[in-house]
């Protein structure tokens, strides 16, 4: 009887613990994707504009923001995304990369180049990684994981445009400017 219960107990234990074959030197070179905060940035028929902060974590207003969405009838038709203000200096592209490719202690440096934005926000955007100044001297890396695409006389007809963005914090330390 004890040989049974021992039997059936080492039966159970397998079945929940469960077999890999696996190696653990695999898992220990793949990079994982670092733990990311996802946000939605939208515009539509009321609002052709919209901000958010890093730094709060929340949605704001275009003065308060790090990053934003805007339309018009202009140049910026089909959206443009642009940091804490549509000037050089707080975007810097890295390039359409998946999350594995990207490293968090790869700060902008003083001479990185940067960019005023992204235009037009268009399905081809998806998956474009870059770094963000925030309004507090730190770097946010982010990753456009999907686009919905509007233009802005579509919004004034009552369509919606999304970005949805992932995004973490940069390694602080003796890098970047």
């Amino acid at each position: 009887m004890n040989k049974i219960v021992l039997a059936l107990t080492l039966t159970m234990a397998v079945t929940l613990v469960g077999c890999s074959t696996v190696s653990s030197k695999k898992q220990s070179h793949q990079k994982s994707k670092p733990d990311v905060k996802t946000v939605l940035l939208q515009c539509n028929k009321a609002s052709t504009s919209t901000g958010y902060s890093f730094v709060t974590g929340k949605p704001t207003s275009r003065r308060e923001a790090d990053i934003n969405l805007y339309f018009d009838g202009d140049d910026c038709s089909q959206g443009v995304v642009f940091g804490s203000d549509d000037e050089e200096g707080y975007i810097f592209q890295i390039g359409h990369k998946p999350w594995s490719e990207l490293s968090l202690d790869d700060l902008p440096q003083v001479d990185t180049k940067s960019v005023i934005g992204f235009l037009p926000m268009t399905k081809d955007k998806e998956g474009l990684a870059f770094w963000v100044k925030a309004r507090n001297d730190r770097y946010a890396l982010v990753r456009i994981k999907s686009i919905t695409p509007s233009s802005y006389s579509e919004l004034s007809s009552g369509s919606t445009a999304e970005i949805v963005l992932e995004w973490t914090w940069g390694r602080t330390g003796e890098k970047g400017n």
